[in-house]
């Protein structure tokens, strides 16, 4: 319940505080940059031990990945150009995302650890 409050408050925050188009391009940067995250890990887990390949998954690999953080990576350079200030606050929200996830988990990772013991 906490989660869908934050996420409200947040939520009512960018849209009383800025235009659709820089929300937009605020919202797509931040995407942009998980999906760039997502394919670079799993090009990282493939290197992996005990990853075992299927032909269907094989196909075009590592080009086809690569290739989508490349473009990825550009859309995020140009999104930077042009819109500079949304894509700082894109990754000040990131950050602050961050920041507050670890101060939650440090607390949360003894507690579990006690409990399971």
């Amino acid at each position: 319940m906490k989660a869908i409050t934050y996420q409200a408050m947040a939520s009512a925050l960018m849209v009383l505080t800025g235009t659709f188009e820089a929300l937009i391009y605020y919202i797509g940067f931040s995407l942009i940059l998980f999906a760039a995250l997502a394919v670079a890990g799993l090009l990282r887990l493939r290197k992996g031990r005990g990853f075992r390949r299927l032909r269907v998954v094989n196909w075009g690999y590592p080009a086809i990945p690569l290739l989508f953080v490349v473009v990825s990576l550009w859309m995020l350079i140009w999104t930077f150009v042009l819109r500079p200030h949304e894509s700082i606050l894109g990754l000040v929200t990131i950050l602050c995302g961050a920041i507050f996830y670890r101060w939650r988990l440090r607390g949360s990772v003894g507690r579990l650890a006690g409990e399971n013991q």
